[in-house]
């Protein structure tokens, strides 16, 4: 293979990663997560960028001292002040200057040639790193090193923090790491000891799940004074030229950039994982809320109808009772035993009451004995519709705060914008259905002047309960006057012509067809009262949910949309990968 076409192929695989980089990008804006965004677009900057080698270990480790040597100049103070110590990012430049970034990262350019196929990023000590020094390596150079160098004092390789930073460098973004015992000076006379410690090096890195640890032993001490051939910089030298310059770093930096690249999406999908179980609950419970109104509703309804039927049931009992009463007596001898005591000597001479008497007793009764039993029957099965309608208010209201306390989502770094809508959304929904179940004006009814709506509206709210006997005798006024006038008409009837004992079927007929007549206007005014507000309840309630009912739709579509992109981003990878295996099957780091 020439190299001219070798060029090809890298630069053909470098465009595919961009491509694909880029669309990683586009997931990541719609997602809305600035992290992620700011991490894909890095890495597609840094695809073209020099091999970026990140060195890392505590505090007096001799990191400082090796990056000298190795660039055979002074670049990096040694011995630094922990407190005020910087991210150094080295690479090249036609001058030497020094950039201030920010107070916690500063780029250093420098004429060496090494550099223009490298950058070097010192860090501060992992021991004493900062919260600030820790986020500017772990965001900005941790996820876009082509390797990490970890130094370690010679003499004493086993500071936890170092080991705690390299697990987290492994386990969270699976870099390629490489590892230097700096000092070997101070072991010359101890062989033994260091080869004791380089071993112990390489079974804490396999214990981490690095299976073939590359360590190195130097003296920058050595090589800045000369002694080459004790420094052990030529083997770190040969392992940097055979592996990272040329051809391999761009092979390499194309690698790391698959890897990167597939470690974010692997963080998509958890989280994608999580935002779909999410959704899954919140459809659940969205879905057990209408199935509960639609039951509650039937329920109610079949309430309404048992009040109905029970309420009747009662009126044709006393109706009946006083329709015996007057055929007993429209008879022609009580008739006229009543007509008899008109007479001024007669009426004192007795206790029995005229007939003029009788009929106003027997309309105070009529109008007082059915008042009494509609008001009993409906007040009795009233407060069972609204104990329904209460019932259900308050299981939604259960459903909501169990379902706000379900939060899958907030375990997840990713989508925590999402997490935090949602929170939003059902906070809402929580407070805005509490003040609808607590005030009384939510429940108002239909029509104005509507007592047995305002009733059941205090009931199912929790607050009217010692009210039903004012609001029931409020609704009676109307339709118990409406029903005993009729019948009172109708037994008027005798009065007329005085013949009224050849009027008596006729009397207890029209009683009987009013009593029907009325039976069928009560029964619509029920129905008329309580189903409306049955079906307009269950509207109120689901008016609430209409944000939440929003937010669920927009969710299913960007979760499948998600899905789609993360896995088309996830399945070019995987491609690129395999090509760039076939290609090269032996450019292996670390």
């Amino acid at each position: 293979m020439n190299e001219h076409i070798f060029d090809q192929q890298l630069q053909r695989y470098r465009n595919d990663l961009a491509v694909i980089l880029k669309s990683l990008q586009d997931v990541t804006l719609m997602i809305g997560n600035k992290e992620l965004t700011d991490w894909v677009s890095e890495l597609r900057v840094r695809t073209t960028d020099p091999f970026m080698f990140v060195v890392v270990g505590e505090v007096k480790a001799g990191k400082s001292s090796f990056i000298n040597a190795l660039l055979k100049r002074e670049v990096c103070k040694v011995a630094p002040d922990p407190c005020t110590d910087t991210v150094q990012q080295i690479v090249y430049g036609e001058k030497e200057s020094v950039q201030v970034i920010n107070e916690h990262l500063k780029k250093i350019m420098l004429p060496v040639d090494i550099l223009q196929e490298l950058a070097i990023v010192d860090t501060p000590g992992t021991n004493n790193v900062t919260i600030k020094e820790h986020q500017e390596i772990t965001e900005h150079f941790i996820p876009h090193s082509d390797l990490i160098i970890f130094v370690f004092p010679c003499i004493n390789p086993y500071q936890q923090s170092a080991w705690k930073f390299l697990s987290y460098i492994h386990t969270e973004w699976h870099k390629k790491v490489i590892f230097i015992l700096q000092q070997a000076d101070l072991l010359k006379l101890n062989p033994e000891g260091l080869d004791i410690n380089r071993n112990n090096v390489v079974r804490e890195a396999q214990k981490r799940g690095i299976e073939n640890p590359q360590t190195f032993c130097v003296s920058a001490k050595d090589e800045l004074e000369q002694r080459v051939d004790e420094s052990g910089f030529d083997d770190i030298r040969s392992y940097i030229q055979e592996n990272i310059t040329g051809s391999n770093a761009v092979i390499l930096k194309l690698k790391n950039g698959i890897e990167t690249a597939n470690h974010i999406i692997e963080q998509i999908q958890k989280g994608l994982q999580l935002r779909a179980a999410q959704l899954e609950v919140d459809q659940a419970f969205r879905l057990e809320v209408k199935q509960l109104l639609e039951q509650r509703e039937i329920h109610s309804i079949n309430e309404v109808d048992r009040v109905i039927e029970y309420t009747l049931e009662g009126y044709h009992k006393v109706a009946l009772t006083l329709e015996q009463e007057m055929d007993t007596q429209l008879g022609f001898f009580s008739l006229l035993g009543r007509s008899v005591m008109t007479l001024p000597l007669l009426n004192k001479l007795t206790t029995k009451k005229s007939f003029s008497a009788w009929f106003e007793d027997f309309k105070d009764r009529l109008q007082q004995e059915l008042t009494n039993v509609l008001q009993e029957r409906l007040n009795s099965g009233i407060f069972d519709v609204a104990h329904n309608v209460q019932q259900m208010v308050a299981q939604i209201e259960l459903k909501i705060q169990v379902n706000q306390k379900n939060p899958l989502i907030n375990n997840d770094s990713v989508f925590t914008h999402i997490a935090e809508r949602r929170g939003n959304i059902l906070n809402d929904l929580k407070e805005h259905f509490a003040i609808f179940v607590k005030n009384d004006s939510n429940m108002q009814p239909i029509t104005d002047n509507n007592p047995l709506w305002n009733m059941v509206a205090v009931l199912a709210t929790g607050g009217g309960i010692a009210a039903t006997g004012g609001l029931l005798a409020a609704l009676t006024q109307g339709i118990w006057l409406d029903i005993t006038g009729g019948l009172v008409v109708a037994v008027g009837l005798v009065l007329v012509g005085g013949g009224a004992q050849w009027s008596k079927h006729k009397v207890l007929a029209n009683y009987r067809e009013t009593v029907k007549k009325t039976s069928e206007q009560l029964k619509q005014r029920i129905q008329e009262q309580l189903k409306p507000y049955i079906h307009n309840l269950k509207f109120d309630v689901e008016k609430h949910f209409l944000k939440f009912d929003a937010y669920l739709a927009n969710e299913a579509k960007d979760v499948e949309q998600l899905r789609i992109q993360q896995q088309q981003s996830k399945q070019a990878l995987n491609k690129l990968n395999d090509e760039l295996k076939k290609d090269y099957p032996t450019i292996v780091l670390g």
